[in-house]
């Protein structure tokens, strides 16, 4: 029973050592970023979006381990403070994104409009093909009405009009779960696109924030080490190649 523990203890220390890499290799990147802030808005607003959502998803599989983690309270109070540190990194990583979102808002794409004969305003020009191109691509219905700036009350609305259908499987939460552990047994160290490929191929069309959080709960360590990204490294502009 001792050597059992011993190894249980060595597993989960082990677990903790990736974790917590993958959680610094976040932070370098966004130093980096921050410290190349010259360059393309664009490219730099969609490397902030991708870490703000790995350390979003940090956070949530940090809190996950947290509350299973049996340790002293000076390690538990150590990771409490490392897991506050993160989760402030990451509201201002956010707030940086919103704030170069608003700087851009006026370039950005806007939905085109056209008079009726009816009173009141004009209406978007909002295609099915536009809607289902969109959803193809896996857009949730909120970022669809940010993308084309119209509200979700008015995407909701046209969807209706256009007679788009979600066609989410039903499922509870404990069946997702465990057909998510049975594909898990099968493709150890799944990701969320595949899981999504793999439960379509069950015939389980399933959101995607649902597989998110699934995922999470099932392997918080797996899914925080899969969002350990590449460091951003500096670009350099010069005249001509070999300068």
């Amino acid at each position: 029973m001792p050597l059992y523990r011993r190894e249980s203890q060595s597993v989960v220390n082990v677990e903790w050592v990736a974790f917590l890499q993958a959680a610094k290799s976040v932070i370098a990147g966004i130093a980096l970023l921050q410290e190349s802030s010259t360059g393309n808005t664009f490219s730099r607003l969609d490397q902030l979006e991708i870490l703000s959502n790995r350390l979003e998803s940090m956070c949530s599989s940090f809190t996950t381990l947290l509350d299973n983690l049996n340790a002293d309270e000076d390690t538990l109070g150590l990771l409490t403070d490392i897991l506050a540190s993160l989760m402030l990194i990451q509201r201002a990583v956010f707030r940086e994104v919103e704030r170069i979102q608003s700087t851009n808002d006026d370039t950005s794409y806007r939905c085109s409009t056209h008079r009726t004969n009816r009173p009141g305003r004009s209406k978007y020009d909002i295609t099915k093909n536009q809607l289902e191109f969109l959803r193809s691509k896996h857009f949730s219905w909120v970022s669809i009405a940010k993308l084309i700036h119209v509200s979700t009350r008015t995407l909701r609305r046209r969807k209706i009009e256009l007679g788009i259908d979600d066609n989410f499987s039903a499922i509870s939460e404990e069946e997702l779960t465990r057909t998510m552990e049975d594909i898990i047994k099968i493709t150890p160290n799944i990701g969320q696109s595949r899981m999504v490929g793999a439960l379509r191929a069950r015939g389980l069309n399933i959101q995607r924030h649902r597989v998110r959080e699934c995922l999470r709960r099932i392997d918080p360590v797996g899914t925080a080490l899969r969002w350990n990204p590449r460091i951003y490294r500096r670009k350099y502009q010069v005249p001509h190649p070999n300068a």
